[in-house]
């Protein structure tokens, strides 16, 4: 039987024979961090949610806005599904991403900037692979 090696999401991968396994599960919970690194990311999640009820406050939106939105997130899906082609027999994800996002923060309000990242994580996470 051949070693096997459990990555961050538990799934089980083959290990050479010459190499020491090293077993690491991932647990996915943010409670299971310690202290100080899990106060740090409450810190930023906060600190985001915070500028974007901030900034949604005086948000209006507009046709055109939505509309290179929409284009723009279509560029990005498109992406997501091209990376997923060509970087899944090797494992490797080519993160090219930031082509699409730079354009929404130049050229619309800065809430779409804000939503674009979890969108496309969630997008990536239910396509390509999921990451913690």
């Amino acid at each position: 039987m051949e070693p096997v090696v459990r990555t961050m999401l538990g799934r089980a991968v083959p290990h050479a024979p010459g190499e020491r396994a090293v077993r690491r599960e991932w647990t996915g919970h943010l409670w299971s961090l310690p202290r100080a690194p899990r106060a740090f990311i409450l810190a930023v999640i906060c600190a985001y949610l915070a500028w974007a009820a901030v900034l949604a406050v005086g948000f209006r939106t507009r046709t055109g806005d939505l509309l290179l939105f929409a284009a723009l997130l279509g560029c990005i899906a498109v992406t997501v599904e091209l990376t997923r082609r060509t970087s899944e027999p090797s494992g490797i994800v080519k993160d090219v991403y930031a082509v699409w996002e730079l354009p929404v923060v130049i050229h619309l309000p800065l809430l779409y900037a804000l939503a674009v990242p979890a969108i496309r994580l969630a997008l990536t996470q239910w396509r390509v692979r999921q990451a913690p």
